[in-house]
């Protein structure tokens, strides 16, 4: 990755994990795993991809920034504390790695959240299910479920289109590593369609949606899989030639490295997880969560709020990165930041700062380009 020299003030060489690449607040959110538990975790591995464990911690503290800036009952003031709470808890949670029985039970639900995450996550258990989940996509068709078109974020795919996807979702099957009781009355495709606009960061990206049987044929049991297309992720392009070298050496294609991504950093990850291949590349294959969910942190009106939060959100990250990287030396990163954590947090601090106002001029600068070619 590209060396910023002060990467080295906290990590070396051995500090590189998985890191989400384009971690914000909005890229944390509820799903359901496979043991049937509602968790609150990173969601979004798109630009997932082995570097330094910083540039996850500086992204997250500039989208705190950003949010601060977009809530006018925080100040400053509250800002710092919630960024240094941020640091702190990060590396407080680091150091629970060092007893390895940990490893298996750091992850958030309602049990071991508290303040407005646990009434968020008590909320999504509450309020949401498969049958609700599958009325907003689907209506019955002489006896079936079938995909509503009249929801306009589907559209009916061609015959054509629906055949390539029929014809390569066997391999798909075959290749997962969970055990259904009978992949081919699970797997049987009942409707296709193509997705819309889902997701700022996927505009223009192939998106499909396949409706599956499920456990029976009750149609409460319908399951959505969700095709996603995969691009590199741009921290790729950030990369020496040599480490591009190694990246497509390791990764034969970006379903591959999405899944391996998604599988090291979540415990107990969807049992749906795959990737296929169809003409235009690869996608990645996950299913849509009855549960899946967003907690709204422009919603942090206090600051204690916003501290909470933030230390949920160091706890899920520190645990993502310690979790998904047996070489990742945590160690040493526990050594030099704790050392010097004031330091490690004004740091990250003055960055997320220094990002924020770069992002500011990069939207003004767009809106001017925007309005000159619509004037045009």
């Amino acid at each position: 990755m590209a060396q910023n020299p002060l990467l080295d003030n906290f990590g070396d060489k051995n500090t590189k994990t998985w890191i989400i690449g384009d971690l914000h607040a909005y890229n944390f959110g509820t799903f359901l795993n496979n043991k049937g538990e509602i968790v609150y975790d990173v969601n979004d591995f798109d630009d997932a991809i082995i570097a330094d464990y910083q540039y996850d911690l500086w992204r997250l503290a500039t989208s705190m920034v950003m949010i601060a800036k977009d809530n006018a009952s925080l100040n400053n003031r509250d800002l710092e504390k919630s960024v240094r709470n941020l640091t702190l808890t990060y590396i407080d949670t680091l150091s629970t790695f060092l007893d390895l029985a940990q490893k298996d039970t750091c992850y958030i639900t309602y049990e071991n959240s508290g303040g407005n995450l646990r009434k968020f996550l008590l909320k999504t258990e509450r309020k949401n299910n498969r049958p609700k989940m599958l009325r907003k996509w689907v209506k019955v068709k002489k006896g079936l479920n079938k995909f509503n078109f009249k929801n306009n974020s589907l559209r009916p795919v061609s015959e054509e289109q629906e055949q390539i996807i029929l014809n390569a979702f066997p391999d798909y099957v075959d290749s997962l590593e969970a055990k259904f009781i009978d992949k081919s009355s699970y797997f049987k495709i009942i409707d296709i369609a193509q997705r819309l606009s889902a997701g700022l960061g996927s505009l223009g990206c192939n998106r499909f949606y396949v409706l599956i049987q499920g456990d029976s044929k009750k149609l409460s049991d319908d399951r959505i899989i969700d095709l996603k297309f995969q691009w590199k992720p741009t921290g790729y392009f950030f990369l020496s030639v040599e480490e591009q070298k190694e990246y497509d050496k390791r990764f034969e294609n970006e379903g591959i490295r999405f899944v391996e991504a998604y599988k090291s950093m979540h415990r107990y990850s969807d049992n749906h997880l795959g990737w296929i291949k169809l003409p235009d590349g690869y996608y990645t294959v996950t299913e849509r969560c009855p549960y899946r969910g967003y907690f709204p942190p422009e919603k942090l009106k206090r600051t204690k709020d916003f501290e909470n939060m933030a230390a949920d959100w160091a706890r899920s990250l520190a645990s993502n990165h310690v979790y998904s990287f047996n070489d990742f030396n945590y160690e040493l990163v526990i050594e030099k930041a704790y050392q010097k954590r004031r330091q490690f947090f004004e740091q990250i601090m003055d960055l997320a700062f220094a990002y924020e106002r770069q992002v500011v001029k990069d939207w003004e600068m767009f809106c001017d380009i925007l309005k000159k070619t619509n004037k045009s």
